[in-house]
């Protein structure tokens, strides 16, 4: 494929309309849910061995190094003041490197310059885009589908042009996808089935020769995410069949609002598995196979649109292979697989045009109505990344939002002591979640639980309030309290340590510390020294205090409460000598 003016052209309306659409996000500067842990924290984005260290370890039970150096590499050139327009810039620049990368594909797929051109920036403006483009810590889904995208082009040039330089770049850049998310592992199927449409050959060989380093790549990350990465606590809990059930839900949910941006939800919809069955995805094969069969007929290259149908699916599957985020569906998870729908659409469509020219020019125009139109609604959904209150509003603006947002409200109405708001919250949790899968359910009681247990202990029974509290920290599966909010189980258990200390209670205290320092130094090494600095005074062993709190200082030497307590330590030193 040689770029031509007209496609320059194309290249120049997509980066306008993805900047009008998006630009405004340049301009948020509060972190909202996870950005917390990506771009809040100034002293872990400077480039150090610690640090580049911290990043490669899982980050939110998602094993994503090259997310986490991009915002330090954001942070270096735009510094603290700064970085949230340098990441939201990127994030928008990261899109439209997919969306270039979409279109050059559709090129060479033989899509007509206008199709091609139309299609790509329906999806490059789609509302479901918001999420993946303005929501900083959906990094993931700009940076992969940039990798990703292009992988495929230098594969399918690297045939074209027997250039082993490309075919080694389309493999070192589908090998980065994985130090990203695993969305892309099914790509092997799909280069090896274009191999076969585009070249018809018999011989296994040739298949092996091309596509066997990506099968042998995806095949090596299984096996280390499973074995190594995981240790089994990413995998999902449900069964087979439940699985497969999701698949399709997934499937059919990416295929309905890919065409009907119909009931968008930030974050997470509510999603049951009570709720939901195979038969979207026996609705959607039935209408692809039609769609197959009509451009069977007046297309002999039908594979080009085999092609995307398998790209699209391959998404789908692959949160049945890993468990990602969560067994529900989210509108960023789309992000992948919608332009591939949309390209089998529209492959479906221009067989039609062809077969009634007079046609054109009406879809011509109701395609440029759609993009206008959906671009609208995208730009309008894009504010609601802009800070937290105005995306919990839209969350709950939802009949049955969903539950971690319910939770966070619940929290934030705690923390305004409002405990009848946070009562009726947690009666509408229990009410309106309770035919859920096994760990949902126990998550929505342990947090239950403990917010009535500290409730009863701010009330003036603090006896009574606590152990409540330590009856939910007690429980086997008390983690699952990470499922909630990041500083949720931070706050329980120092609020648990802090009433053992006062009530003589040194070695539960000590306990608890550690417990913090444990689940908190996974995200952070300053706050594993910090809590063990804690433990350690528990025990008034302070010389082992302050070691840790000089460590704790050596990895964020801004904070005050650490150096404070180091002084305090000192001086304390001073006097005994």
């Amino acid at each position: 494929m040689k770029i031509g003016r007209g496609d320059g052209i194309f290249f120049a309306v997509l980066a306008g309309a993805v900047m009008i659409v998006f630009g405004s996000s340049l301009f948020f500067k509060e972190a909202v849910v996870d950005d917390i842990i990506y771009v809040s924290r100034f002293h872990l984005l400077s480039f150090s061995w610690n640090n580049l260290k911290l990043w490669s370890d899982s980050v939110i039970g998602l094993w994503s190094p090259l997310v986490g150096y991009s915002f330090m590499l954001d942070y270096f050139v735009w510094g603290k003041e700064h970085i949230f327009f340098g990441a939201h810039l990127m994030n928008i620049l990261l899109h439209f490197v997919a969306a270039a990368g979409f279109y050059t594909i559709a090129r060479m797929l033989k899509f007509p310059r206008l199709a091609a051109g139309l299609t790509v920036l329906i999806w490059a403006i789609h509302p479901q885009r918001a999420e993946s483009v303005a929501w900083l810590s959906e990094r993931k889904d700009v940076l992969l589908l940039a990798f990703g995208v292009w992988s495929i082009v230098f594969f399918v040039q690297s045939l074209k042009r027997k250039n082993t330089g490309l075919y080694v770049l389309s493999a070192v850049l589908f090998a980065l996808t994985f130090c990203i998310k695993p969305a892309l592992i099914g790509l092997p199927l799909v280069l090896t089935v274009y191999q076969w449409g585009r070249y018809r050959k018999t011989d296994w060989r040739f298949y092996v020769k091309y596509s066997g380093i990506f099968w042998l790549l995806s095949l090596v990350y299984y096996i280390a995410f499973r074995c190594i990465v995981s240790q089994g606590d990413n995998i999902g809990t449900v069964g087979f069949l439940n699985q497969l059930s999701l698949m399709g839900w997934r499937y059919g949910s990416y295929f309905v609002k890919t065409f009907i941006p119909y009931g968008l939800n930030p974050y997470y919809p509510h999603f049951s598995l009570a709720d939901h069955s195979l038969m979207p995805l026996y609705a959607v094969c039935a209408v692809w196979l039609l769609l197959l069969e009509f451009c069977r007929r007046r297309n002999k290259k039908a594979i080009y649109l085999y092609l995307p149908l398998l790209l699209s699916f391959s998404a789908a599957v692959a949160p049945g292979l890993f468990k990602i985020g969560d067994v529900d569906f989210a509108d960023r998870y789309s992000y992948f697989p919608s332009i591939f729908l949309l390209l089998a659409a529209a492959s479906a469509i221009s067989a039609l045009v062809r077969h009634f020219p007079v046609l054109r020019k009406a879809v011509v125009l109701l395609c440029c109505c759609l993009a206008v139109s959906w671009g609208i609604i995208c730009f309008d959904r894009v504010f609601i990344w802009e800070n937290e209150e105005a995306f919990s509003a839209a969350c709950l603006d939802e009949a049955k939002p969903n539950y971690r947002r319910l939770i966070a409200d619940t929290v934030v109405k705690f923390d305004k002591r409002d405990w009848n708001g946070a009562m009726e919250n947690l009666v509408r949790l229990r009410r309106d979640y309770a035919d859920e899968i096994e760990d949902r359910m126990l998550t929505i009681r342990l947090f239950s639980d403990s917010i009535e247990g500290v409730i009863i202990s701010e009330s003036g029974n603090p006896g009574a309030g606590m152990k409540k509290v330590f009856q939910v920290l007690s429980h086997p599966k008390w983690k699952l309290l990470l499922n909630t909010t990041f500083g949720y189980p931070r706050f329980l258990l120092l609020k648990a340590a802090g009433f053992s200390q006062r009530a003589g209670h040194k070695k539960d205290a000590v306990e608890l510390y550690k417990r913090l320092a444990a689940v908190y130094g996974t995200y952070e090494p300053m706050e594993k020294e910090f809590y063990l600095a804690l433990a350690a005074l528990c025990q008034e062993d302070r010389t082992t205090a302050l070691r840790h709190f000089e460590n704790a200082h050596k990895l964020n030497p801004t904070d005050e409460n650490i150096r404070k307590n180091i002084e305090i330590l000192k001086k304390h030193q001073a006097k005994r000598h």
